[in-house]
């Protein structure tokens, strides 16, 4: 019975979290387009403080982000796909750049 109420539970939550998924979707476009208005100053600026927010909230919401500032080698523990999906990243934002460059 426990297992039954635990999926009714569950199951509730999407109908929660899936309208206020679409609404901070919609929210995060809007302020996307108010960032690409903005000077490279801002936008840098507003990237590093949303960055920094996110970061808090997730750790006030209790979430392990496997770093401590006791233990450097805990950077060992970052997986494979997390190395390869910032150094893809990186390839890109040279990329842009690059055409940004060639184009002035």
């Amino acid at each position: 019975m426990d297992f039954l109420k635990l999926k009714l539970v569950e199951y509730g939550m999407a109908f929660v979290i899936a309208p206020l998924a679409v609404v901070a979707v919609q929210a995060l476009k809007r302020y996307s387009v108010w960032v690409e208005a903005q000077k490279p100053w801002v936008k840098r600026g507003v990237v590093i403080v949303t960055v920094f927010a996110f970061t808090a909230i997730g750790h006030w919401a209790g979430v392990d982000f496997g770093i401590t500032g006791d233990d450097l080698g805990s950077l060992a523990t970052i997986d494979q796909t997390a190395i390869e999906t910032v150094l893809g990243a990186a390839v890109a934002f040279g990329i842009h750049a690059a055409k940004k460059a060639a184009k002035k």
